[in-house]
């Protein structure tokens, strides 16, 4: 796909609306039981729905998130022991998190989350001016140094601050929301990042219906290696219906790497090196593999 293609926001904005709406429907129509063949119906209409939008990359991005996320709400829906009343699935489907552990608090304004969030999307800016800005201009390796760098740093810095607006806006009505993120930055191994600091909604998705299977059948290694392959064809999903095969293989690329690292790492016991060394893999494990996941993003970005 070209990706010269570019929707009037009025045409943008009504086609999101439509996937939007679809993924409602999901959740309306999936609970427990044969009633959940009317939510996979809806679902194979959202997921058709990209591939009938304007071949504009950034629009078929955002429709493919959408249905992805469908995805995971209608199998978390399809699958929860006691059925949710159609007021959480219907919030569940316009949050990226799951409502079902959120909290009722006195509402507030968090200052600290609301500074935090700014000067992420300060250090986002940042980023996306180094990359669409300064890179361009650059030749060779230095072209793509900086590229990939500032991208790393405009991608990681925009998820931070669009997961401090969502909580902060949240906290403000009065909910507190599980915690999604928490300093990955920080991560020790490559599997604490992904088990502990990075999307906690995903991770406990993927653990629930990938790992834990597995893990009761004595696979938990097995168990590992698929809940990494299901993330990878997750976000290879993405590539695949906005941008190439390509990308697509690239993306997908990137979560198989991150599966066979966590797999090095407990056979080489990373867990127990000094904390130095165990942070200096992490730390090339993921500069190394980047390129993988932040050329897709910068490409659905326009980039």
């Amino acid at each position: 796909m070209s990706g010269k293609v570019n929707t009037s926001p009025p045409v943008f904005a009504a086609w999101i609306a439509g996937q939007i709406a679809l993924s409602v429907a999901v959740g309306l129509a999936t609970t427990r039981g044969p009633r959940a063949l009317l939510g996979a119906v809806v679902l194979a209409v959202a997921l058709a729905l990209p591939w009938l939008a304007p071949p504009d990359v950034g629009l078929r991005f955002w429709l493919a998130l959408i249905s992805v996320l469908s995805c995971l709400i209608f199998v978390e829906l399809a699958r929860e022991r006691r059925t949710s009343s159609p007021l959480v699935r219907v919030w569940m489907a316009l949050t990226p998190s799951d409502v079902r552990l959120a909290a009722r608090v006195p509402p507030r304004l968090d200052g600290f989350g609301m500074a935090s969030g700014l000067g992420y999307a300060l250090v986002s800016a940042g980023g996306a001016w180094l990359v669409f800005a300064v890179a361009p201009g650059l030749d060779g390796a230095s072209r793509w140094l900086v590229r990939w760098g500032a991208g790393l740093v405009f991608g990681y810095a925009l998820f931070e601050a669009a997961v401090h607006a969502i909580r902060v806006s949240y906290r403000a009505l009065g909910v507190e929301l599980p915690r999604m993120h928490d300093a990955p930055v920080l991560s020790r191994t490559v599997s604490e990042l992904w088990s502990r600091r990075w999307n906690q909604t995903v991770h406990v998705w993927l653990r629930r219906h990938c790992f834990a299977p597995l893990a009761r059948r004595r696979h938990p290694v097995l168990g590992v290696a698929w809940a990494f392959v299901v993330s990878a064809a997750i976000h290879a999903w993405l590539a695949f219906v906005a941008l190439d095969l390509e990308m697509t293989a690239w993306m997908g690329g990137f979560f198989l790497v991150q599966g066979a690292a966590v797999l090095a790492e407990r056979a080489l016991g990373v867990a127990r090196w000094p904390g130095w060394l165990a942070r200096a893999w992490t730390w090339a494990v993921m500069l190394c593999s980047a390129p993988l996941f932040v050329e897709p993003f910068l490409r659905f970005t326009g980039a």
